[in-house]
C-alpha cells in the first residue's frame, strides 16, 4: 500500500492498461473491414493488444473489460476515462448493448496475437452479421467460427451503482467531493496560468463528467452548489459559470459530449483576465487592459498542446470574452451568448455587494436597459432554475422573443421582452378564430412548452435563421 498522499503505481498502471485496451478493442472492431494479412497496422495492433491481455493476467489475475454508457471496468477495477475516450466508450457500449451483453472475458489463448485478432473478428461478425443476441447465441457463433477464446459477460455482471451515486445519501457526498474538486481545479488553473504553466485539461474532463452524472440523477444538487461563496471575482465567474452552464445544458437535454465541450469553454472564459495579476484584475485598473485580453487569451491557447474538438469552443469563448467590448457588426456564438447571460446573472446574484434573491436578480436583468444583457438567454436560465414555470409558453419570431400572458381557445396574448433600451415592448393578439390570421401566426411564430421531451426545445429559443447552440 502506498503512503497517504502518494499514488499507487499498480493502480496507475491498471488505469493506463484499461484505457489502452479500450482504445485497441474499438479500433479492431471499427477497422476490421480493412484487414489484410500483411497489413503492418493490424500486425502491431494485434501484438499490442495481446501484450496488454498478458499483462492484465499478470497484474490482476485475469483480463475482462466491461463497458456501458456510464463506466468501464478492467476486471474489478473501475477505469476512469477522459474526453479522448468518450467516443470509444460510446461505440463499444452501443455495440455490446445491441448484442445484449456487458463486456468480454479474454482467455489465455489470446496472449497469441494471431489468435486474438482472429477471435475479435469472429466476435464482430457474430454480433453484426449474425445479429446474435445474448451469451448462448454469441458462444454458438464463436464456436462455428473456430474461435471460442473469449466469453461475453452478462450486462448485469458489474453493478452500475459502483459510482458514488448508489443512493441519495452517497450522491450527496459525491456531489460535495466534486464541488470541492471543481473549486480546487479553478484555483490551480488560475495559479498555473499566472505562472505560465500548462493547465491539466484532462483532469477537467473527468470532473465535468462526474458533475454531469450527478446532474442527470439529482439536478437539485447542482443547484444547491451555487450557494457556495467565492471571493475572487474571476474564479467566481468560472466556478459558477461551469455549474450554471451544465444546469442549462441538462435542461435543454444536450448530449454529454456537448456538455463537456461547453463546460471546458466555461473554464476558459476568463483566460485573458487570468493572465493579469489579481491585484489589477480585481480593481478598476482592469479596464486599461480590456481590449488586449482576447488577444492574450488566444495566444496562450494556440501555444497549448490541448488541440481537440473543444479547442474551437475555448478559442471562441476566450476571444468573445463575457466582458469584451463588442463590435456592433459581430454576432457572438450562441454558446458565448449563454455564458455572457450566465455572467450577468452571477454578477448580479453572487458577486454583487448587495445580495438579492435569485428571482429578483432575474427580474432586474429582464427589465434592464443594459444593451449587453442577452434577455433571451436570461429567460432560458430563469426556466432552468424554476423562476419561470417549465410550462410557460414562449413565442419566437424573427425580431423578438415573447412570453404568453393569456391563452384561451380563441385568443393568445403575447408580451415581448425588449432586446435593448431602444426597443419598445410589443403586445400581440393571436386571434385563432380568424382563419387567415391564424395561418399567418402559425407560420410566423413557434410556441414552445419548456418541459416537452422532443424535439429539443433549444432551436425554438433563438431568432429564426440564427446559428443554433446545438
Amino acid at each position: 500500500m502506498s503512503p497517504v498522499g502518494e499514488k499507487d503505481p499498480r493502480q496507475e498502471r491498471i488505469q493506463v492498461l484499461g484505457r489502452s485496451m479500450l482504445s485497441h478493442v474499438q479500433q479492431v472492431f471499427r477497422n476490421a473491414d480493412l484487414f489484410e494479412p500483411n497489413n503492418q497496422i493490424f500486425v502491431r495492433l494485434a501484438q499490442t493488444l495481446a501484450n496488454y491481455i498478458k499483462e492484465s493476467y499478470r497484474l490482476v489475475g485475469g483480463c475482462s473489460i466491461h463497458v456501458n454508457a456510464h463506466q468501464v471496468f478492467l476486471e474489478d477495477s473501475r477505469v476512469f476515462i477522459d474526453s479522448g475516450l468518450i467516443e470509444s466508450v460510446n461505440f463499444l457500449a452501443n455495440l455490446f448493448a445491441s448484442a445484449e451483453v456487458g463486456g468480454i472475458v479474454f482467455h489465455e489463448e489470446c496472449w497469441d496475437p494471431k489468435v486474438v485478432i482472429k477471435t475479435m473478428f469472429a466476435l464482430r461478425s457474430t454480433i453484426l452479421d449474425d445479429k446474435a443476441r445474448g451469451e448462448a447465441a454469441i458462444k454458438k457463433g464463436l464456436i462455428r467460427r473456430h474461435s471460442p477464446y473469449v466469453t461475453v459477460m452478462k450486462m448485469s455482471t458489474v453493478e452500475t451503482t459502483m459510482t458514488g451515486i448508489r443512493d441519495e445519501e452517497n450522491a450527496l457526498r459525491f456531489t460535495f467531493r466534486n464541488a470541492a474538486k471543481l473549486a480546487l481545479f479553478v484555483k490551480e488553473m488560475d495559479d498555473r496560468i499566472q505562472n505560465q504553466e500548462p493547465v491539466r485539461v484532462n483532469v477537467s474532463y473527468r470532473l465535468l463528467l462526474n458533475l454531469i452524472r450527478i446532474n442527470e440523477q439529482y439536478p437539485h444538487f447542482i443547484h444547491m452548489l451555487l450557494a457556495c461563496p467565492e471571493e475572487d471575482r474571476v474564479r467566481g465567474r468560472i466556478y459558477f459559470g461551469v455549474l450554471m452552464v451544465l444546469a442549462v445544458c441538462h435542461y435543454l437535454k444536450l448530449e454529454r459530449q456537448t456538455q463537456i465541450d461547453f463546460g471546458v469553454a466555461a473554464l476558459f472564459q476568463c483566460l485573458g483576465e487570468q493572465q493579469v495579476p489579481p491585484s489589477i484584475r480585481n480593481s478598476d485598473r482592469i479596464e486599461d487592459f480590456r481590449d488586449e485580453l482576447p488577444d492574450r487569451a488566444i495566444r496562450w491557447l494556440l501555444d497549448s498542446r490541448f488541440v481537440n474538438r473543444s479547442l474551437y469552443y475555448r478559442a471562441v469563448t476566450a476571444f468573445q470574452t463575457p466582458l469584451r467590448r463588442d463590435n456592433p457588426e459581430e454576432t457572438p456564438l450562441p454558446a458565448v451568448r449563454l455564458l455572457r447571460a450566465i455572467n450577468h446573472v452571477v454578477e448580479v446574484w453572487k458577486l454583487s455587494s448587495q445580495r438579492r434573491p435569485f428571482h429578483v436578480c432575474i427580474q432586474r436583468l429582464l427589465t434592464s436597459n443594459d444593451v449587453t444583457v442577452d434577455k433571451a438567454f436570461v429567460l432560458i436560465i430563469a426556466k432552468t432554475f424554476g423562476v419561470l414555470p417549465a410550462s410557460t409558453l414562449v413565442a419566437v419570431d424573427e425580431k423578438f422573443i415573447a412570453t404568453v400572458t393569456a391563452n384561451s381557445s380563441e385568443t393568445i396574448k403575447f408580451t415581448s421582452i425588449p432586446e435593448s433600451r431602444v426597443d419598445s415592448v410589443r403586445k400581440l393578439d393571436w386571434d385563432r378564430r380568424d382563419a387567415l390570421r391564424n395561418e399567418e401566426f402559425k407560420v410566423r411564430l413557434k410556441l414552445v412548452l419548456g418541459q416537452q421531451e422532443l424535439p429539443n426545445s433549444m432551436p425554438s429559443l433563438f431568432y429564426s435563421g440564427e446559428q443554433q447552440l446545438t
